[in-house]
């Protein structure tokens, strides 16, 4: 056994045994000591797993063990790697014990019972909670929330009838939305009219394999996350799926192009993935384009109808087919066959967006707005107005500007 030092963080003596995965230091350097429970937490609520610690560090099976059952004596150095390398601050380190996790989240994708989250997903919920607290911290200091104002709804409701009443308080009429241009327009317009709810929308980069994006509960600033490498026409789906999740009360991790086989969550994604694309794409408005009548009569091949209603309405053709699929209007096989064809044309986000529009872009107008306001009201530093907008402060200015109005 390790014996806990009386000065529990730092130990004087011989540098522990290196090797080129850990940075070799002089004799007498300084040696920290971690205790166990932190070093366990650290890699478990990254996501990342012993074979990835050892591969990366060059140890062996039996240190690591040493380090999460007796505690790891380690110079600032190889603390510093590690703790980049979990994605945490050298503070948390030394904490006198681990700190207690948030409740977990339903998971709703389809993946095999016990499955973990991948370590870029757990980062990317890491991020949207410490976000969701810094809002909520910031509105408790301003008299500046916004009132949340998402419609409930239970999965007796009438789908048709929920959307139409929640499309109505979005007020974007279905003119704006075909005036859109592009998808990605026409997903700013969303997201804009989403966060007056009173909801936050952050977007942050996730492999398609994780998810499509997961919502948060939050009585005071509700809280969705797209998966920012998706195409802007599937993240509109996925943010209306999202906020069903939220009127449902039922919030959670999603893949929403793949149906969980427990039948209630089942039941549940089924719900979120009608009603997003009734409200995207609405049943009389689908019924009278042109395309729909010319794929109807035959006149046109399905995929034709779809790209030609894709410049409609400024979804992904994934919605539309649902959509028409959900009328009717497309025979079994036909679905099966072309649902199957743009499974395999999983389309991307766009590139890189210039420094100034990143935060804008990843954390919304809502978020930044908030944080801003609280700068020039004194109530926070410029280092945390880049902390908290991951960004530099000669970039703030333009942010400001760039930031759309409530």
């Amino acid at each position: 056994m390790v014996d806990t030092p009386s000065n529990p963080n730092l130990l004087r003596g011989p540098a522990p045994k290196t090797r080129h995965g850990l940075t070799e230091m002089p004799p007498g350097t300084p040696v920290l000591f971690v205790k166990p429970e932190l070093m366990r937490w650290a890699r478990a609520t990254a996501g990342i797993t012993r074979d990835e610690v050892i591969a990366a560090f060059d140890i062996t099976d039996a240190e690591l063990s040493e380090w999460e059952s007796q505690g790891a004596r380690i110079n600032a150095r190889n603390l510093e790697r590690l703790a980049s390398f979990y994605k945490r601050s050298t503070a948390v380190f030394f904490m006198p014990s681990a700190p207690e996790e948030p409740p977990a989240l339903a998971d709703f994708r389809l993946v095999p019972s016990g499955a973990t989250f991948s370590t870029k997903l757990l980062l990317s919920l890491r991020r949207a909670r410490r976000a969701q607290r810094i809002y909520t911290d910031l509105m408790a200091d301003v008299d500046g929330a916004i009132e949340v104002t998402v419609p409930p709804m239970t999965l007796g409701d009438d789908i048709e009838t929920a959307a139409a009443r929640l499309r109505g308080a979005l007020d974007v009429p279905f003119e704006t939305q075909t005036q859109s241009a592009t998808p990605g327009k026409a997903l700013m317009i969303w997201r804009r009219a989403v966060e007056r709810l009173g909801v936050l929308v952050f977007q942050f980069p996730m492999a398609f394999s994780h998810a499509s994006g997961f919502s948060l509960p939050g009585a005071a600033a509700p809280t969705i996350v797209l998966n920012g490498a998706d195409a802007p026409s599937r993240r509109q789906f996925t943010l209306f799926h999202e906020l069903a999740h939220l009127s449902l009360n039922a919030p959670g991790i999603c893949d929403v192009h793949a149906a969980s086989p427990i039948l209630q969550k089942a039941r549940v994604e089924a719900f979120c993935n009608n009603f997003a694309g009734s409200l995207l794409v609405p049943k009389p408005d689908l019924r009278t384009q042109p395309a729909t009548v010319a794929y109807r009569r035959r006149e046109i091949p399905l995929m034709t109808a779809l790209n030609r209603l894709q410049k409609v309405f400024f979804v992904s053709r994934d919605v539309i087919l649902r959509c028409l699929n959900t009328l009717g209007f497309v025979p079994a096989s036909e679905y099966t066959e072309v649902a199957s064809l743009l499974a395999r044309l999983h389309p991307t986000g766009g590139g890189k967006s210039e420094p100034a529009m990143r935060p804008i872009n990843q954390l919304g107008g809502t978020f930044v707005r908030s944080v801003v306001a609280a700068h020039k009201r004194g109530l926070i530093t410029a280092n945390e107005v880049c902390d908290y907008l991951s960004t530099r402060w000669k970039y703030i200015e333009k942010v400001d500007l760039l930031a759309p109005a409530a």
